[in-house]
């Protein structure tokens, strides 16, 4: 199968899951997930109308930015967990950073993007399953560091992230993406937020289900570029 047939494949998922759902499908956006993928791969995907890339780890997100840069649309999320020493690069060369998770982070961020006018959009990364593998706050916390970062002018919370525990099927997925949801609703009773916010959540194997559930960002990797 081509990368445009799989890419259409998507998309068609993604609106046939929105209609279940009663959602607008221009309320869902592909993330793809190009970790250890070419430069030419994300170039035809580029090519072929998506936008958004997520790396994983920060050499690799410099080395393709650099390669990238005549491709003048390209929006760069940092989905990977950030380490605080590597903040001021992500905080630099992202876009998005989506996997937030500490105040000490926040604060190493807003450091970093003092020379720039616009705010860094970030997600705040929800531990729901509270497993020591994984980063992200636990859900009892993520009111004291979402206010933390509404009081930043140099950031811009775009919503809330989470990388559930894997289950057999993507049914037993919804859950998790059910109580991210309900976090949110939650957050925007008790906070003022400048937009609605977003969901990143949901990947190849359950992004139907996390739609249905709420998504605004579906993280594809493999069902969009095959496995690697």
């Amino acid at each position: 199968m081509t990368l445009t047939q799989r890419i259409r494949d998507i998309q068609d998922s993604i609106q046939v899951a929105c209609r279940r759902a009663g959602r607008n499908p221009s309320d869902v956006r592909l993330l793809a997930v190009s970790k250890m993928q070419p430069v030419a791969l994300i170039e035809e995907a580029y090519a072929i109308g998506v936008r958004d890339f997520g790396e994983n780890y920060i050499q690799e997100l410099l080395e393709k930015r650099a390669k990238l840069r005549h491709l003048s649309e390209i929006q760069w999320h940092f989905i990977g967990h950030l380490q605080t020493n590597k903040a001021k690069v992500a905080a630099l060369n992202a876009n998005y950073v989506h996997a937030v998770d500490s105040e000490k982070l926040v604060d190493a961020l807003v450091k970093a993007r003092q020379a720039f006018d616009a705010p860094l959009s970030i997600f705040i990364q929800v531990n729901l399953d509270d497993e020591p593998s994984k980063g992200g706050v636990s859900p009892t916390t993520v009111g004291f560091l979402a206010d933390k970062i509404l009081k930043e002018k140099k950031l811009k919370l775009e919503g809330l992230m989470c990388i559930p525990k894997a289950h057999h099927s993507p049914e037993q997925m919804r859950p998790a993406f059910r109580a991210l949801s309900q976090m949110a609703a939650d957050l925007a009773k008790s906070h003022v937020f400048s937009a609605p916010l977003q969901l990143s959540m949901g990947m190849s194997e359950d992004f139907e289900v996390a739609i249905e559930e709420g998504a605004s960002w579906v993280r594809i990797g493999r069902k969009l570029f095959g496995d690697r």
